[in-house]
């Protein structure tokens, strides 16, 4: 199976156990973790060996996410067994855009040409929540190349509102 769509079912599967026992944040800290022990070679090579058992495996997850959430223990086992590690970036993304989703809150990623400080980003953050009538988180990029201005992307939208693309479009009409 592909891996996004993998990641996709993974994800939905821990999302509706974390919404019908409303534990979110539990599973949220324990895929985290999951996800900090998946960027580790030393530990995938260890939990994907088949010349470790399962209760050793078992015992270093449990020693590392066991706290957080129990079921995270199996979540990890399972992903460890298929092979499926290198997975864990994906599905924790996923995990977190169907709990934006659930709670209403969009994410709004926002290149700007300078670090926006906290007035600015609430004021964008604002701006766009008008937009598009949900309640938005910034996901905030410096790129110098944009000139000025700010470039928005959220959800399917793109708001392009940079000097460089003024810049090109002025230059286009130009050469009209």
């Amino acid at each position: 199976m592909p891996r996004e769509a993998s990641a996709r079912r993974y994800a939905q599967a821990i999302f509706e156990l974390a919404r019908d026992a409303n534990d979110f944040d539990r599973w949220s800290d324990a895929l985290d973790i999951l996800r900090r022990v998946a960027t580790r070679p030393e530990l995938v090579a260890y939990l994907q060996s088949s010349q470790v058992t399962l209760e050793a495996k078992r015992a270093l997850l449990e020693g590392l996410i066991g706290a957080a959430h129990p079921l995270s223990v199996n979540f990890g086992l399972l992903l460890s067994t298929r092979r499926r590690l290198q997975d864990v970036e994906a599905i924790v993304a996923e995990f977190h855009r169907l709990e934006n989703q659930l709670l209403g809150i969009e994410v709004a990623q926002v290149t700007t040409a300078v670090p926006l400080d906290e007035r600015e980003a609430t004021a964008i953050a604002e701006h766009l929540a008008s937009i598009t009538g949900k309640k938005i988180t910034l996901e905030q990029k410096v790129d110098p190349e944009i000139i000025g201005g700010i470039v928005a992307r959220v959800g399917d939208r793109l708001i392009d509102g940079s000097v460089a693309s003024q810049l090109a479009a002025l230059r286009r009409q130009l050469s009209r």
